[in-house]
């Protein structure tokens, strides 16, 4: 991989880092807020445009693999070793750590943990963990078959996503990898393609706008009740591969403009699956054990949390880099 694109993706993995942390801090207010009122609105829209952060991080996921094992042969033990010390070691601490606090509050049950393990039900942020497992667990076929027909298996993966998003819908549909086929795939495509992508840029952002104000409006009067929202999934498709490609496009534009910014990312990129795994943990905290003994409003609280999580991800990220710049 280019040097300028190495940059690229280490500013959008940050970046798709705090849009999931900003997710889930959205979240918390839109049960108290009115769902007439201007914050409401502003709130659910902000929510529901950052939910294609997921989709992007299954995106960067088919992207890095690909650009590393294109043109290697994968040694299976290697690989899955490798994914099994870095992703689901700390996943499964993660749970367990979850799990300690839930069952301080009679919340969970010991004989359901195996299940929140399997299932990455215990916290709302674990599904997009046992998804991107299935997809490790298939790259070694992918590649063979992408590296054979990559058109064919992109548009391929395009409609069984859009089919299985549109029609297929039963209990943990959504951790099914073939939910996401499509974006992974997309991932390995832009991979093998990036200098064609760039021309792309420009169509996908205005795409993106478009689909975005499309997609948020719409989504907003079917939650009140005012809409039946037919074709959400297709155009939240579209609107989640347009935002990928655009956001693609400016990282690496804001990578080539100031150094400075690639630095900071990759300080923060270093901790992102970590701040993926515990974000949850302390607006869990706030809202169940601190806030309900004091009088703040949904504004206050949505204004402390958000100060709360940023500092302790800014000082995490911290002392992982100096500690990380003491053992080099």
């Amino acid at each position: 991989m280019k040097k300028g694109n190495i940059k690229a993706i280490t500013l959008m993995n940050a970046l798709l880092c705090f849009c999931v942390v900003a997710v889930h801090l959205t979240s918390w207010p839109l049960a108290e807020l009115n769902n007439d009122s201007l914050w409401y609105i502003l709130l659910f829209s902000l929510n529901k445009l950052l939910h294609f952060s997921v989709p992007a991080f299954i995106f960067l996921s088919g992207f890095k693999l690909f650009n590393k094992y294109s043109d290697v042969k994968i040694d299976c033990r290697r690989f899955f070793s490798g994914r099994f010390k870095k992703i689901i070691v700390p996943y499964v601490i993660s749970v367990l750590i979850y799990f300690v606090y839930f069952y301080s509050k009679a919340w969970v049950s010991l004989k359901e943990l195996p299940q929140y393990v399997f299932l990455g039900t215990l916290s709302a942020q674990f599904y997009y963990v046992i998804i991107a497992l299935q997809f490790y667990l298939l790259f070694p076929v992918l590649k063979g078959i992408f590296k054979r027909s990559p058109v064919l298996v992109t548009v391929l993966s395009f409609i069984c996503t859009l089919c299985c998003q549109q029609y297929l819908h039963f209990t943990y549909s959504d951790r099914f990898f073939a939910s996401y086929l499509f974006y992974f795939v997309f991932g390995m495509l832009v991979s093998a393609h990036r200098e064609k992508i760039k021309k792309a840029v420009s169509p996908c952002i205005a795409i993106c706008i478009i689909s975005g104000f499309i997609h948020a409006r719409f989504s907003y009067f079917s939650t009140i009740g005012k809409l039946f929202y037919r074709h959400a999934y297709v155009i939240n498709v579209i609107y989640v591969t347009s935002a990928i490609i655009a956001l693609y496009g400016i990282c690496t534009y804001l990578c080539k403009k100031c150094d400075g910014i690639y630095r900071l990312s990759a300080v923060l990129s270093a901790v992102s699956y970590d701040v993926y795994l515990y974000h949850v943990l302390p607006i869990a905290v706030l809202q169940y054990d601190i806030f309900p003994r004091l009088s703040l409003t949904p504004g206050w609280q949505f204004a402390v949390s958000s100060a709360v999580v940023l500092s302790l991800i800014a000082a995490y990220a911290l002392i992982k880099n100096i500690s990380r710049s003491k053992n080099a």
